[in-house]
């Protein structure tokens, strides 16, 4: 399959050697969304900083399946939260954050940074930083701004274990860092970068083919959002996503299946098999990502989440719940590994649990949905054979 014949949501008119990313403060502004949205031009990496409403961002960016969020919080004077989110058209292979500064005026935000391995190819990979820096003024000639920036700078040669960034393949910083270029310029000496001449940027260790603004003229946000195209080599979007599939159990012949009905809770998405059988139409539709030889992870292209067995609150001794992350980001209670037992049809098991994956006999959700869920004892079980493809 060609890049450019990818499923809607994997991207469009991109080529082969280069990465298009944007950095965006949307200023909470989650209504204006679809103006942003139209000023786009195929780019495959969104930053965000101040998403105020983080499900409601999420929706409109149904296109970008994968996303990883941050929240900043204050407690001063009432509990506040606003986040940071790195939206992707490539997986996210592994993800990590840290609290850089903790602002010493105003709200005295607590300010995370977002660190992300994007997998843009087989053995091909992206290092992205994100962060939103700290804002005090400028006071003391920007003593706090240019305290938080160099904070986070350190953060990432310490991530990547590097004394500079000319030692740096692949490496993309972005954000609002609340510095002119002045004071941002010395301290990344390696990286390119583009900017909005105040305070935005998309930095790269590699070459930056194009960059640019999408002006908003103050009416969609009071920042200017900042792109650039960025060169990068080996990119296979059909090696990193996987086949798109559907998972049948085979002793009740029915299809699991990611469910808009009652949710758990804000986080964790029930999943059943749809017991009047038949399709489970787009909701019941996975990928399965290769991570290593034999092991996947298990994404549902409707809902945009991970399929994942959890540690939170089993449903009895011998039944563990098994869940979509609502959140969007991979967990490590979601890599499987798929075992072919020939005409008996595949086993799904869970590497972070050691249990197989079945559905149900025992207490149907309702008339129309099965319980799934990965058997605690750890043997297989007869309800635990499936079809994929």
């Amino acid at each position: 399959m060609l890049v450019n014949d990818l499923p809607h949501y994997l991207g469009k008119n991109m080529s082969s050697s280069q990465v298009r990313a944007v950095s965006f403060n949307m200023h909470s502004e989650t209504a204006n969304i679809p103006q942003f949205k139209n000023l786009l031009n195929g780019e495959q990496i969104i930053c965000l900083q101040e998403v105020g409403d983080i499900q409601g961002t999420r929706d409109q960016y149904h296109d970008y399946p994968y996303v990883f969020t941050a929240t900043n919080e204050t407690t001063k004077g009432r509990t506040q939260h606003v986040s940071i989110m790195i939206l992707s058209k490539f997986p996210i292979e592994s993800y990590a954050s840290k609290i850089i500064q903790i602002d010493p005026g105003g709200d005295e935000w607590k300010r995370n940074a977002q660190y992300a391995v994007l997998k843009v190819g087989t053995s091909q990979r992206i290092h992205l930083f994100h962060y939103h820096n700290t804002y005090n003024w400028h006071y003391n000639n920007s003593a706090s701004e240019r305290s938080g920036f160099m904070k986070f700078v350190d953060w990432v040669k310490e991530c990547l274990n590097v004394p500079d960034f000319a030692q740096t393949t692949n490496l993309v910083l972005a954000g609002d860092f609340n510095l002119w270029s002045t004071d941002v310029a010395p301290l990344i000496q390696g990286l390119n970068y583009s900017y909005n001449n105040f305070v935005d940027y998309v930095c790269g260790s590699m070459a930056l083919l194009d960059r640019g603004l999408y002006p908003t003229n103050g009416s969609i946000s009071d920042h200017d959002a900042v792109w650039a195209n960025l060169e990068v080599d080996n990119i296979n979007m059909d090696a990193v996503v996987g086949p798109e599939v559907t998972i049948y159990n085979l002793a009740h012949s029915e299809y699991l299946y990611a469910a808009d009905h009652k949710p758990f809770d804000d986080d964790r998405r029930r999943v059943f098999t749809w017991r009047p059988g038949g399709s489970a139409g787009s909701h019941g539709n996975w990928r399965l990502e290769p991570v290593s030889d034999g092991v996947v992870r298990i994404f549902n292209t409707y809902q945009l989440e991970y399929l994942y067995a959890a540690d939170y609150k089993p449903f009895d001794d011998d039944r563990r719940h098994v869940f979509t992350w609502r959140p969007g980001n991979p967990v490590n209670q979601g890599y499987w590994r798929i075992d072919d037992m020939g005409d008996l049809g595949k086993r799904i098991y869970n590497l972070h649990q050691g249990e197989y994956l079945y559905a149900a006999d025992y207490k149907p959700f309702d008339n129309d949905r099965r319980h799934v869920f990965t058997w605690r004892p750890g043997n297989p079980v007869n309800q635990g054979y499936w079809r994929i493809g």
